[in-house]
C-alpha cells in the first residue's frame, strides 16, 4: 500500500489495514475565518496533514477531516458552523462506520480549540455506551 489515507485506499486495502490492527485517525478541524491573511480551512488543512504524516508511519490509517466551529464567530463570512448535537451524531456515526469496516482503535486528532468541549462530551458518552471500539483523544 502506497498511501494510508483512507480516501486513497481500495476496499481490499482497507480490509488489510484493519486486519493488521492499524489505528484509524479521525482528524477534526474547522472552517472559520482567521483574519484576512489566512485560509478559512487552516485548522482542517493542518490537522489533516499531521494525520497524513502519522499515516505514513505504517501503524495508522488516516481519514478525511470533519468540521466544527464554535458559534461565537458564526457571523463572519466564510465560517461553517455545526451544532454540538450535529457534531456528536456525526462523530458517533463516523466511529461506528469506521468500526464496521474493521478498525477497532480510533484516534480523534483535534486541530481546533473550540472542538475540545464537544470532544470531551463525546468521549464520555461513548464510554457510557460501551462501544465495540476504543477511542483515543
Amino acid at each position: 500500500m502506497k498511501s494510508m489515507l483512507y480516501e486513497h485506499l481500495t476496499s481490499l486495502n482497507i480490509k488489510a489495514a484493519a486486519d493488521k490492527g492499524l489505528v484509524a485517525i479521525l482528524p477534526i478541524g474547522s472552517i472559520e475565518i482567521h483574519g484576512s491573511h489566512m485560509l478559512a480551512g487552516t485548522d482542517s488543512i493542518t490537522v489533516h496533514r499531521i494525520a497524513a504524516l502519522a499515516a505514513e508511519s505504517g501503524i495508522h490509517c488516516s481519514l478525511s477531516t470533519l468540521l466544527r466551529y464554535v458559534s461565537g464567530n458564526k457571523h463572519f463570512l466564510g465560517t461553517i458552523s455545526l451544532t454540538a448535537k450535529t457534531m456528536l451524531s456525526l462523530l458517533e456515526e463516523m466511529c461506528d462506520e469506521i468500526t464496521r469496516n474493521g478498525f477497532k482503535k480510533i484516534l480523534i486528532l483535534n486541530g481546533h480549540g473550540g472542538n475540545i468541549p464537544v470532544l470531551r462530551l463525546f468521549l464520555r458518552e461513548m464510554l457510557n455506551k460501551r462501544k465495540d471500539y476504543v477511542l483515543y483523544g
